[in-house]
């Protein structure tokens, strides 16, 4: 739509190595991007998402995570999937609202341009022209995270964020964020950054 089109606010890199995570993305299929709270890793993930499905890059923008939550899960939340997963993903809706505004947020929902799904949910299924943003990355199991890279379709570009000072899953399970930043190492189409600057956004 252009008028959506039009209001759309283009996201601007507060440092190099902002700068740097916008050029992976264009030249990479898959981005894993780690750092500590406030380093921006949602806010350019998700000013990246936005620009791409603006340009005509790819046709959707799927947002995800892993529901770790105080030993409670997904069922006893009221609503269907999307209210479910709103207080879960609350974070990165508002980082993409920093970029559109509310009303294109939901109008996206409604035109299935943005999907929010469980990580579990994804299994099966194979995502073609996506622009594919995982938060949370670090509480995801092993098992999790190479089901959600092989979900990765033709035309689509795959971002995983995660903090890994903070993984919130119990000591017994095996977090795979850092094995899959070991094991994917190198491999082509396959890009990393680690963000260690904190930054303070302006958006006024």
């Amino acid at each position: 739509k252009e008028h959506t089109k039009s209001r759309a606010r283009k996201l601007e890199p507060k440092n190099d190595q902002q700068q740097k995570f916008v050029e992976l993305v264009r030249d990479s299929h898959l981005i894993l991007l780690s750092g500590v709270a406030g380093t921006g890793k949602s806010h350019v993930a998700a000013g990246c998402a936005i620009d791409a499905l603006m340009n005509g890059e790819v046709n959707k923008i799927v947002v995800s995570r892993p529901t770790v939550e105080v030993g409670k899960t997904l069922g006893w939340l009221p609503g269907d999937e999307v209210s479910k997963m709103h207080p879960y993903m609350r974070p990165i809706l508002s980082e993409l609202q920093c970029f559109v505004d509310y009303q294109d947020i939901a109008n996206f929902i409604n035109e299935g341009k943005l999907e929010i799904c469980s990580l579990g949910l994804l299994r099966g299924r194979t995502l073609k022209n996506a622009f594919i943003i995982l938060e949370e990355g670090q509480n995801a199991l092993r098992e999790e995270l190479l089901m959600f890279v092989t979900r990765l379709g033709e035309g689509s570009k795959m971002v995983i964020n995660g903090d890994l000072s903070q993984q919130d899953i119990a000591s017994n399970l095996a977090g795979g964020f850092s094995d899959l930043i070991g094991s994917l190492r190198d491999l082509p189409g396959v890009a990393q950054i680690h963000f260690d600057s904190d930054v303070s956004f302006d958006m006024s």
